[in-house]
């Protein structure tokens, strides 16, 4: 029986816009790493676990062997003035960190608004102060050609203002 161990996941970027007018700007800051746990690799053919972000739940056909799968929580934050008034939030430049693993169909809740896919649009602008907290989910799927031990893989999570 061999493990793999997923400790998810690095998350970059922090993007601001100016419109040309006075700028405002983003920042995502990690509360709650998006984790699928350690997770028994396939003697053959694939597995795959999903991560729901509204409940915490996780479902699939993967064996979870220690640890329990979490979704991500993020808190996004605007400072400065402008003229925005709805965000669009994407997920992009998703590495899995191997081609036995594939990260997708990320999912979302985005205060009290529930993100079917990304990219969403017409999200209300993060707050300045606490900032707005977004919880991810994703499916990892993955196959009995994954290596044994921990993988890192990354994705950015990108707010436009509007």
């Amino acid at each position: 029986m061999k493990n793999i161990i997923f400790f998810y996941f690095i998350m970059f970027p922090c993007l601001w816009v100016n419109y040309g007018h006075a700028a405002e700007n983003i920042s995502i800051t990690e509360q709650t790493q998006l984790s699928f746990a350690q997770l028994e690799i396939p003697v053959s053919g694939s597995e795959t676990i999903t991560i729901d972000p509204g409940t915490g739940s996780y479902s699939g056909t993967g064996t979870v062997q220690i640890g329990v799968p979490t979704a991500g929580s993020y808190k996004i934050k605007r400072s400065g003035n402008g003229p925005s008034t709805s965000c669009t939030i994407d997920i992009q430049n998703i590495n899995s960190g191997d081609a036995a693993l594939t990260i997708n169909n990320f999912t979302g809740v985005y205060d009290t608004t529930t993100i079917a896919s990304f990219p969403r649009s017409e999200l209300p602008k993060p707050s300045g102060g606490q900032g707005t907290t977004l919880y991810l989910g994703a499916t990892a799927q993955y196959t009995s050609s994954v290596p044994t031990g921990t993988l890192t893989p990354s994705f950015d999570i990108v707010v436009t203002l509007q």
